[in-house]
């Protein structure tokens, strides 16, 4: 009843070479161009598109759409002076459905000594809508948790008005517009050893037009900014002739959820020793502190979600981090990772009416490798959650898993893989 084919096929094409030769080095530009073509077909069944099935999401239509797009590139390794190194990158896009897009982007090097090196970096950014985005057909279906009409509930106390599911209408939005960002970076590795390094940056970065779902949490906790635009009622109800008519259905499609600005450090450490007889320990760490993410209400100003819950952007933990052990001897190698996220403040309150918050998530995972049975030939066994850890309680009302939230945790709990690798 339903064939689906979305493409994408594309040609790319670069080169590199050294054009001059400056005091401090070779002057370095790569340039190259690529051209893209995506498709995307939704086909659907005449039982489906008059909506004959139920359940099946309503008179469903089938949608296509069609892109191409086309960009140049080229970016300039600029030797300053020996320690100091520069760069210069331009990307220039064109798509037949939004236009052409231009975005530059500069960096600097700077390595005083061996053991220090610093670093930062300047920015812009463009993305299209994608084709899912702009075209996926309109499905009908009912709300995840349970709303009350902010304008008909407290009068009419009915239970079609209060603490009930809606009906809702999801799909694409043709009249989406880019994402555009603004960001930079400012970092350093020291490497005092050659056995220890440590590399921190800090990002800023500022997103505008942020292509999201506007989901039901947000319609109705922000009512004032989305009834009039993402709720759609039916006449007017005889009995209550001064309000509203009842809801029909809440519109949750894609949109562009104002501006988000960003801003955290990223933290990079790597140790590792050498023993008798050739073993080799490595110890890793990769971890992100969040110190703002910040969204634009409708007054203008901005709130800083970070270690908080918040429709439709999810969990925003404060740091989370993967700790990574790794162990060489001979055909064998074996890893152990810690996988950690941060408690935060959760969506919803308790059912006191008091602020509650979601514990923090952490795992363990567990591999082993052998490459000694065969030249070329590795196998590999590894369990993800080797403690069956399971999800932290969470009062999310945001989607339809409940007492857990998807976008910071994992249900699936042990997970067991193996894989054989050949190389030749």
């Amino acid at each position: 009843v339903q064939r689906g084919r979305t493409t994408t096929d594309q040609v790319k094409a670069q080169a590199s070479s050294e054009i001059l030769q400056l005091p401090a080095g070779p002057l370095t530009i790569v340039a190259g161009g690529e051209s893209r073509k995506e498709k995307m077909d939704q086909v659907l069944a005449a039982v489906i598109t008059s909506g004959d099935v139920l359940g099946g999401g309503g008179n469903v239509q089938s949608q296509s759409g069609r892109r191409e797009a086309q960009a140049l590139f080229g970016e300039l390794d600029i030797p300053i002076v020996t320690s100091l190194q520069g760069s210069l990158a331009i990307r220039h896009d064109r798509y037949s459905d939004f236009g052409n897009t231009t975005n530059p982007k500069a960096g600097l090097r700077w390595r005083p000594s061996k053991a220090l090196l610093l670093r930062a970096a300047y920015g812009t950014g463009f993305r299209a809508p994608s084709l899912p985005e702009l075209y996926t057909p309109t499905l009908q279906g009912n709300t995840a948790g349970l709303h009350s009409d902010p304008e008909r509930c407290l009068t009419t106390e009915l239970p079609t008005d209060c603490g009930r599911q809606f009906n809702t209408r999801q799909g694409g939005n043709p009249n989406l517009k880019p994402e555009k960002s603004f960001q930079y970076t400012l970092g350093a590795i020291i490497e005092p050893t050659p056995t220890f390094s440590c590399a921190l940056d800090y990002f800023d970065i500022r997103l505008e037009d942020q292509i999201q779902v506007v989901n039901e949490s947000t319609i109705f906790g922000n009512y004032s900014q989305y009834g009039s635009t993402n709720v759609v009622r039916g006449p007017v109800d005889p009995r209550y002739p001064a309000l509203p008519g009842p809801i029909l259905y809440v519109l949750t499609p894609y949109d562009n959820l104002g501006e988000s600005h960003l801003a955290g450090f990223d933290i990079d450490l790597k140790a590792n020793a050498q023993f008798a007889g050739g073993d080799k320990l490595t110890a890793f760490l990769t971890g992100t502190y969040f110190h703002k993410y910040e969204i634009r209400k409708m007054d203008g100003s901005y709130s800083n979600i970070v270690g908080r819950a918040s429709a439709p952007y999810g969990a925003i933990v404060r740091w989370r981090h993967s700790l990574s052990v790794n162990w060489q001897s001979g055909p064998w190698e074996i890893t152990l990772s810690q996988n950690y996220q941060k408690g935060y403040v959760d969506q919803n309150l308790d059912p006191r009416g008091t602020q509650r918050k979601v514990a923090g998530y952490e795992t363990w995972d567990a591999q082993v490798s052998h490459k000694g049975l065969h030249e070329g030939l590795t196998l590999t066994f590894g369990i993800r959650n080797l403690l069956n850890r399971r999800p932290p309680f969470s009062n999310q009302q945001s989607t339809y898993q409940v007492g857990y939230d998807p976008s910071y945790a994992d249900p699936r709990g042990r997970l067991t893989y193996a894989l054989a690798k050949y190389q030749y």
